[in-house]
């Protein structure tokens, strides 16, 4: 009878054993992979940012990190940008062509951001740094959808600080031109660059230009993310460095419906 109690026993006690140990081992695992995780770069992190529901479209903003920490998990790089997912039952193919064209665009530039992190990352700098790149809509009606990519923030010296506008045609989904949007193009170009000309020279940082700021400005005028439509009026944005040195910042500058008149083509011109 006493053999069988110390069989018992003796089972018994190796059971427990076997439990103790094993469970020692997978907590000591999962300290251990949180601890590497800890100091592991963390490039990417997203959620669910926010929705915003405009007529016919749903708009869905990612959100995603770029973090680079220490060995003592001090955070030395965050970045962070949004990124959109458009979805409509009735524009569907139209919705696809926007998202991957503002996809395409934000991965160019937070592809140069996370480069630029890295180089500063690599000389074992201590101070903490960072650039948000966000999306958001400008306006969205029955005939065009305007986002705005803003940049803030900088990265080892270099000021990231610009914004850049993109009008799509609602119905096709097809990134707007200058042509598309004005009833005569030499004209409006003609009319926006002696605006902006006025604007800019009567600013304080006009004797810091260029000698070439006015070829510059006239040559920017038509391109793509420099111009973009809003509810009030055509809409322009110069990134630093454009027409002299960072100090100057973005330049930005709205002339209103109004003032355009009829060299806005009827298309729009309802809208004003």
């Amino acid at each position: 009878m006493k053999n069988k109690k110390r069989i018992g026993t003796f089972i018994f006690i190796m059971l427990a054993t076997a439990f103790i140990v094993a469970t020692s081992v997978s907590i000591g695992i999962g300290v251990s992979e949180y601890i590497k995780n800890q100091n592991e770069e963390k490039p990417k992190k997203e959620s669910i940012k926010k929705e915003e529901t405009t007529q016919d479209f749903k708009v869905e903003f990612r959100e995603e990190l770029y973090i680079l920490k220490d060995k003592d998990e001090n955070v030395i790089v965050e970045n962070k940008r949004t990124i959109p997912n458009i979805i409509s039952e009735k524009y569907q193919i139209q919705a696809e062509k926007i998202t991957d064209f503002l996809i395409k665009i934000s991965d160019e530039q937070w592809g140069k951001i996370k480069v630029s992190s890295d180089e500063y990352y690599s000389q074992n700098s201590s101070e903490k740094v960072g650039v948000s790149y966000l999306l958001s809509i400008l306006e969205q009606n029955d005939k065009y959808f305007t986002f705005a990519f803003d940049n803030s923030g900088s990265i080892g010296g270099v000021n990231y600080e610009d914004r850049v506008g993109y009008s799509f045609n609602t119905q096709t989904g097809e990134l707007l031109n200058i042509d598309d949007i004005s009833t005569n193009t030499n004209e409006l170009i003609n009319l926006c660059y002696t605006k902006l000309l006025e604007y800019i020279s009567s600013k304080e940082y006009a004797n810091e230009l260029d000698n070439t700021w006015k070829v510059s400005l006239k040559q920017l005028l038509s391109k793509d993310g420099v111009w973009y439509l809003t509810k009030d009026g055509l809409s322009f944005s110069f990134p630093r460095y454009s027409f002299g040195p960072g100090s100057i910042g973005v330049i930005s500058y709205m002339i209103s419906y109004d003032d355009l008149g009829d060299l806005i083509s009827n298309e729009y011109s309802s809208l004003k």
